[in-house]
């Protein structure tokens, strides 16, 4: 069943991609969680294209952004320079609670790249939680999933390292 799970979530993801191909994120669009709506950091509304831009035609911003013809201007100078790649958030996109650069900013995950530490470990054991516990880690490993190098991470300062 999970073969099957992991087989669907590629799919998914190679889907996506394909779709996502010729599309880039807004600067200045900002996602609401926990429902993906984006909201426009400059007008404060939900924005009409979901930060959505569409090179190298930008037809849809032209027709549809409430920003200014100079911001307009601008937003497609720094996506057609490479200034901007546009990746910031993507809908099914998760966050790891346990990731974080050197900037103090997130990676971004498909859900398929995110693993629950139980299934690998009995996280309800006192011995388990202990170590959890006196190695520092974040406790958000209880409720959410997290990526490969900080499951590897986790299991190596827990002595549960995997074989």
């Amino acid at each position: 069943m999970d073969a099957i799970k992991r087989i669907s979530n590629s799919v998914r993801v190679l889907i996506m991609k394909a779709n996502e191909e010729n599309r880039i994120n807004c600067p200045f669009g900002s996602i609401k969680l926990p429902i993906d709506l984006w909201y426009c950091k400059l007008t404060k509304q939900a924005c009409p294209i979901q930060a959505w831009l569409d090179p190298p035609e930008f037809a849809k911003l032209e027709r549809y952004c409430k920003g200014d013809e100079k911001t307009k201007a601008g937003i497609k100078e720094t996506i057609q320079t490479g200034l901007y790649k546009g990746q910031h958030h993507l809908p099914g996109r998760y966050l790891c609670p346990l990731c974080k650069s050197s900037k103090g900013s997130r990676r971004y995950f498909y859900e398929g790249d995110l693993y629950w530490l139980s299934d690998y470990v009995d996280i309800d054991t006192c011995e388990t939680r202990s170590k959890i516990v006196k190695a520092g880690i974040s406790l958000a490993i209880y409720s959410s999933k997290i990526c490969k190098d900080c499951l590897d991470k986790v299991l190596d300062k827990i002595g549960a390292k995997q074989s």
